[in-house]
């Protein structure tokens, strides 16, 4: 996010998710395992998730940035999302926040579209991959 401050980054980042159709207490009903650090994050969430399918939990998979399309950022039991999903839950964000006249670049929509679908899962996994 460049040089903005702390302050103006979470008030963008609310703005994104009140204008996406999500909601903070939305968020906070999702069990979260939020992989950080500079090398390994990718590997770090795969195992994770591995481990958390075996053990019979529903897990969410989310990393970025994607190899070939945007829908294999999303993965749900270990399967990317199909493109009638993806393009369902992505044009509901997208256009919650053209509705709102909100410009935005990809990762935050795509962030988003991945909160959304993840709602329904047991676990979600972020591994930002830089």
């Amino acid at each position: 996010m460049g040089s903005i401050g702390k302050e103006e980054r979470h008030a963008k980042t609310l703005k994104y998710l009140e204008h996406g159709g999500l909601t903070i207490p939305q968020l906070d009903t999702l069990n979260v395992i939020h992989v950080a650090g500079t090398k390994g994050k990718g590997t770090t969430c795969a195992f994770v998730e591995s481990i958390l399918r075996q053990a019979g939990l529903r897990t969410g998979f989310y990393s970025s940035p994607h190899l070939v399309a945007v829908r294999e950022r999303i993965r749900i039991n270990g399967k990317p999302l199909s493109e009638k999903k993806f393009a369902k839950y992505f044009f509901h964000v997208y256009g919650n926040m053209d509705k709102h006249k909100v410009s935005s670049t990809l990762f935050p929509v795509a962030n988003l579209t991945s909160y959304a679908v993840f709602r329904k899962s047991s676990y979600l996994l972020i591994g930002v991959l830089v």
